[in-house]
């Protein structure tokens, strides 16, 4: 590894221990001061996010972008403070859980679940909560660009039982773990090139990943949906529930991505906006 990713990695490695030592107002108050400084001070992520933005609302105002631009900021901090606490929280009760009876139904049939999530709210303590509450879990975690952060999560989500494996990982190692009855937890709302799946999203076709459909359908393991929002007192809850079966011609992507776009309509500064969600146009499918 290079100067910089060691010294990232030894740096993660220090904020990680000093902020599980900290009360949790302290750390709230830290998260706010990390995203009021990526706000004013990192202006290329925030110029990617406002004109997502803006795609995804073309008819607000500039008053609505900017307050949820700054809100975004705001959040984010909050959550990659909490994210590296996300054992903590849940052990002290700060992370709920609704849906419980649907995903437990769905486990309860051995053929496994894939999970699938959105960079919405607080996605990285879904895993953890699973993970804490005696699931037997695989996450498919991207890779970090920065070899010293990517090993620091690595290892911080191997500690917590995560199980985190990354996309390029054995399709087949993936189908064996639902069919020995495992939860298969999938990030599905990323950009996927040419050849991802193309589905509307905020009215305009966005390449998603066909993973979730093709492990359905290989192995007709139950599809669960999960959503982690944050609330005004910097607690969590995470909503299970069963992926409706809605128009019988939607693919699970279609579905999902309905339901995703649902969530960020009512809390639009906890999606991932910095995220090129639109990068692949649809002229490029081969």
């Amino acid at each position: 590894m290079s100067f910089t990713d060691r010294f990232t990695y030894h740096l993660l490695k220090l904020a990680h221990g000093w902020l599980n030592r900290l009360f949790q107002r302290e750390r709230s108050r830290f998260g706010a001061t990390i995203g009021s400084v990526a706000f004013n001070k990192i202006a290329i992520r925030k110029a990617h996010a406002r004109r997502h933005l803006k795609m995804a609302f073309p008819d607000k105002s500039d008053n609505y972008i900017d307050y949820n631009l700054r809100e975004l900021h705001r959040h984010y901090g909050h959550m990659f403070i909490d994210a590296l606490c996300g054992t903590r929280l849940i052990q002290h009760g700060k992370v709920a859980a609704e849906g419980r009876k649907q995903l437990d139904s769905a486990y309860s049939e051995g053929k496994g679940i894939i999970l699938m999530a959105g960079h919405f709210g607080n996605w990285e303590l879904i895993p953890t909560w699973l993970a804490v509450n005696g699931y037997q879990i695989v996450t498919v975690a991207q890779r970090q660009k920065n070899r010293g952060a990517d090993r620091f999560f690595m290892e911080y989500r191997k500690k917590a039982e995560t199980s985190p494996v990354y996309p390029g990982a054995s399709p087949s190692d993936m189908i064996s773990s639902l069919r020995a009855g495992k939860i298969l937890i999938l990030a599905s709302d990323q950009n996927a090139g040419k050849h991802g799946e193309f589905v509307y999203f905020f009215g305009q076709l966005a390449s998603s990943p066909r993973g979730a459909d093709v492990f359905h359908q290989k192995t007709g393991a139950p599809v669960i949906v999960a959503f982690c929002q944050r609330e005004q007192d910097g607690s969590y809850i995470i909503r299970f529930d069963q992926l409706p079966n809605g128009d019988s011609s939607a693919s699970v992507m279609e579905r999902f991505t309905t339901l995703l776009e649902k969530e960020i309509r009512k809390r639009p500064e906890q999606y991932f906006w910095f995220h090129r969600r639109w990068k692949t146009p649809p002229s490029e499918k081969p």
